[in-house]
């Protein structure tokens, strides 16, 4: 692990830009959180995140509910995956150009993924096709909040940084509970509905508030390369919450089969 570790380190060296730290982090405080937009960029990404995690963490199920053969699920997550790849990059494309208005547009396509999901479960062509558009616009949303989050200036980037991870993984864990409530409510052809439900709620924070998603960018209008170092001191935020969220979410996905078979039953009776 250290060889991997080291030979992982040796291209970072290379080729990144020499940053300076900073010894003393701006953290700010809850009232200038609110002033900045910084509290608004936080909502909005933990509702993002959950509303995407209420499907996510559940699209197993869901696929094969929806037709797909069990040992086809991991290449079909793999193929999800790789169109999130797309969103990334178009991400890179306009977080400065646009930033506010495409992040309204990837959201609001991830809302209006979920609202079309359930009229197409019965076609796994379909289902894949529309889950492909989720997943595309799914993969702006990250680098769009991080870049929102740093251009408020309401601390210090790696601050910025931490508060949205943190709240990120708040929205995972509390997607993943929703997921499992709505679950044993409606069925899984039905869950994306309360996936959407709360999407529209980051997408109706992400409009009101200006002050966290300008229409031009006021601080920072582009990020420079000092903002690597939010990005990889947040990293130790992410390495630590990771396996608490994880426990949380295997926990609760240990009732989906449970009560996939339950809808099962009830299907057959």
């Amino acid at each position: 692990m250290n060889s991997l570790s080291l030979h992982a380190a040796l291209p970072n060296l290379a080729f990144l830009p020499s940053v300076g730290g900073s010894a003393s982090p701006h953290i700010g405080s809850p009232r200038a959180w609110a002033r900045t937009g910084l509290l608004a960029v936080v909502v909005a990404d933990l509702l993002l995140f959950a509303g995407h995690y209420v499907v996510y963490t559940y699209i197993g199920p869901y696929a094969i509910d929806a037709g797909l053969d069990a040992g086809m699920v991991s290449g079909a997550l793999l193929v999800l995956g790789g169109t999130g790849v797309v969103g990334l990059w178009l991400a890179g494309v306009f977080v400065d150009r646009a930033p506010r208005q495409t992040l309204v547009a990837a959201v609001a396509v991830m809302a209006g993924a979920f609202a079309v999901l359930p009229f197409v479960h019965g076609s796994l062509l379909g289902t894949m096709a529309v889950a492909g558009v989720w997943m595309a616009a799914n993969g702006t949303t990250g680098t769009l909040f991080m870049a929102a989050a740093i251009r408020t200036g309401g601390v210090s980037p790696d601050i910025a940084g931490a508060l949205v991870n943190g709240a990120s993984n708040i929205g995972i864990a509390g997607g993943a509970a929703i997921g499992g409530q709505a679950l044993g409510l409606v069925g899984l052809q039905y869950l994306p509905f309360a996936g959407a439900v709360v999407l529209v709620g980051s997408l109706g924070v992400v409009l009101v508030a200006r002050r966290g998603f300008p229409v031009h960018t006021h601080t920072q209008e582009h990020l420079s390369t000092s903002s690597i170092e939010a990005i990889t001191s947040s990293l130790a935020v992410v390495t630590t919450s990771v396996p608490v969220v994880s426990r949380a979410i295997q926990t609760l996905t240990g009732s989906v089969a449970v009560s996939t078979g339950s809808v099962r039953t009830h299907r057959q009776r």
